[in-house]
This record gives structure tokens, sequence and C-alpha cells, in this order.
């Protein structure tokens, strides 16, 4: 049965008082090291693929982890597939672009030696925070691969997917985005999809989705639901950013919402750490400060160089070109002391950095307390 939104309880912003001056912070921030882990909601892996057509042999395991291990990184949701040909590993048939991109990524991790795992279950997440291997929740960025078929979502999640978005500002077979002039909400086969991605214990991202459709996921859905990379639209008015209302909506469904690096949603001009951090104090002061995660949406240079200058994703402009003000995961630190410079305590602090995200994950993948794949019902045709 769809559950019942009702208000949920919150831990009120409370920094505390007086803080640490902006030198020792900076201080703090030298070396660009965090001594608390982080875990991202949300990671594209653009630069996996880049990386590998220039001929890299194992990026993952050369490049990206040591990277992701010196920030003190210990896992992503991370999409190999969507709606865009960018999503799609180049090419124009989405759901052949995500079968390669989530094999190319499968493939890395499993020639990382151990040091990389995907995480399926509840207990492949709780393994890697033992072994200390950093790990991948994969999953789609829009339901074009799924042309409309739940069969080809059950395919999916046998090959490990736990997380979808349900669109990327444009429409598909599920529901529109928000990058259409009128949008509208769910279809009947969107609907349908959030009762099957429930049952398989896959978590629903709603960034990106219409208002009207987050709103009908948030009602119909039996777990939780999350704004993997979104930021407040009470501090910069962009279709991407979410409204109070609807930040409440995906915090009463017990869900999380992950903070958006790009500099687009984040500012007109240059955006800064202090533009980072005053996303992580609004929405505390909204939902609380449980219900606030990391979605840095990271890129890489090279590849969005090679993309060049504002560009248009199905009705939302941005100009890929701007510089992050927290560019890559060793610069994390930037970040820890400007929130520890507003009096952010080193717990409140721990929990928008990982405790938050890896909570969700633990109530939704299967074998969690929310998950109802151990009640698995008849199987959708």
């Amino acid at each position: 049965m769809p559950r019942q939104c009702t208000s949920v309880p919150r831990v009120a912003w409370q920094p505390r008082a007086g803080g640490i001056s902006p030198q020792a912070a900076a201080e703090k921030a030298v070396g660009v090291q965090v001594a608390v882990s982080a875990a991202f909601a949300h990671w594209d892996a653009y630069e996996l693929d880049y990386r590998l057509k220039q001929g890299e042999e194992d990026p993952l395991r050369t490049v990206i982890l040591p990277e992701l291990r010196a920030a003190h990184v210990e896992g992503t949701v991370y999409a190999v597939g969507g709606d865009s040909k960018e999503h799609s590993a180049g090419r124009d048939d989405p759901l052949l672009g995500a079968l390669l991109y989530s094999d190319a990524v499968v493939t890395q991790i499993e020639r990382s030696r151990g040091e990389a795992v995907v995480v399926r279950t509840l207990d492949d997440l709780r393994a890697a925070q033992r072994s200390g291997a950093i790990w991948f929740v994969l999953g789609l960025e829009g339901c074009s691969p799924l042309r409309g078929e739940l069969a080809t979502l059950r395919a999916f999640h046998r090959l490990g997917l736990r997380y979808l978005g349900l669109t990327w500002n444009g429409r598909n077979e599920a529901a529109d985005g928000v990058g259409l002039p009128s949008p509208g909400g769910l279809t009947d086969f969107g609907r349908e999809l959030v009762a099957e991605l429930n049952r398989l214990g896959i978590l629903i991202d709603v960034s990106h989705l219409s208002a009207r459709g987050l709103a009908e996921v948030v009602e119909l859905s039996a777990t939780p639901v999350f704004a993997s990379h979104s930021n407040a639209r009470a501090l910069l008015d962009h279709r991407r950013n979410l409204t109070d209302e609807q930040l409440r909506l995906v915090a009463s469904s017990g869900g999380i919402v992950g903070v958006n690096f790009h500099p687009t949603f984040l500012a007109e001009g240059d955006a800064t750490v202090g533009d980072l951090a005053d996303q992580v104090e609004h929405i505390a002061s909204v939902v609380g400060i449980e219900r606030v995660a990391l979605g840095p949406d990271f890129t890489y240079d090279p590849w969005r160089q090679s993309l060049r200058g504002t560009r248009s994703y199905k009705g939302v402009s941005m100009d890929i070109t701007r510089r992050y003000p927290v560019h890559r995961p060793g610069e994390l630190g930037l970040l820890r002391a400007e929130l520890e410079r507003r009096g952010l305590s080193s717990e409140r602090i721990a929990q928008v950095f990982s405790g938050n995200l890896v909570a969700l994950l633990t109530r939704v993948l299967p074998g969690g307390a929310s998950s109802t794949q151990s009640q698995m019902g008849e199987v959708r045709p």
C-alpha cells in the first residue's frame, strides 16, 4: 500500500555558538583532507568512461579509487546510464548505452582486486564497511533504457541496479521532468514502476522530476525516496532546485536531499564554498540536519572541455565549463572547514558527509528495514 505522508520529527539546525575563525578553518583545510568519511548520493560515471575511451586500462583501480581513498570517501551512488546520450556512453540507444556502461563499470570494479564492490544488498554494504572496500550503488538517471517495460527493470536489477532516477529533465515513458514548459506527472507506467521499484528494493531518485511527479512518487512509494542531487530554490530560483515544500515532501517519506555542488544550481555568478554551506544550512533548517547529504554531481575537466560551454539539457541550460567550488573529492576539506567555521559540530558534519546516506541505504536496500523485497509478491507483467 502507498505510504501516508506525515510530518517528520527533525533535529533542528543548532550550530555551536561562536564557531571558529576563518583563519583556523582555512588551516584545517590545508592538504584538503577530511577526517570524517564521505559518501556521495550522486556521481555520474563520466570520468571512468572518458578515461577508458582514451585507452587507460584500469582507471578505476589506478586513478579514481586512490583519489577517493585519500579523500576518505567510503562509497557512492553511481549513474551508469539514463535518458541522455552522455548517460549512454555516447550511444543514441539508451538501452544499449546503459548495458555497455554498466558492463564497463562492473568490469572495472571486478578488476579492482577487492578494493571496490558493487552493493546489491544490505549485507554487501556492511561487508564493504568491514573490509574497507569502496562501495558503488549502481543505477540509471532516467528511465529511457527500460523502454516502458517492467521486465527490463527486472533485468537491470539482476545486473545490480539499485537506484533509479525517474527522468532527466525531459519526458520519457515514466514521467515528465522539470525541463518541459508545462510538465505533467507520472504516466500509468510510471505509477506501476514505483510499485515495482519498491518490491525490488530499488531506491527512487526524484531529482530532475517535475513538481507534480515528485508529489505523486512520495504519495505512492511505500519506501523512502531521495533527491540525490538537488538544492534549495529559496536560495537560487532555478527550476532544477526544490522549493521548501518539496524538501518537506522528500523528508516526509523518510528520505534525504543530496546538496548539488554544480555551480549552475548554487549561484548566478562564481559559486563559492560559502554557497554550498548555505545550502546545507537552509535545507537543514527546513527538514532537519538528518535529511541532508552530499550529492556533488562531479564531472571531469577533460570530459567537460570536450563538450564546450553552455548547453541545454532537455530544457535546462547550464554552463558546464564553470568551476565547482569543491572541484574534486580531495577538496571536501574546504566544505568541512566552512561548516566548522559556522559552528556545525563534528557529529553533524559526519551525518551530512556520509551518515545520512548510509542510513537511507540501510533502510531501502534488500534486507533493510524498509525494503519490501523480503515480502515480494507477484511479479508485475
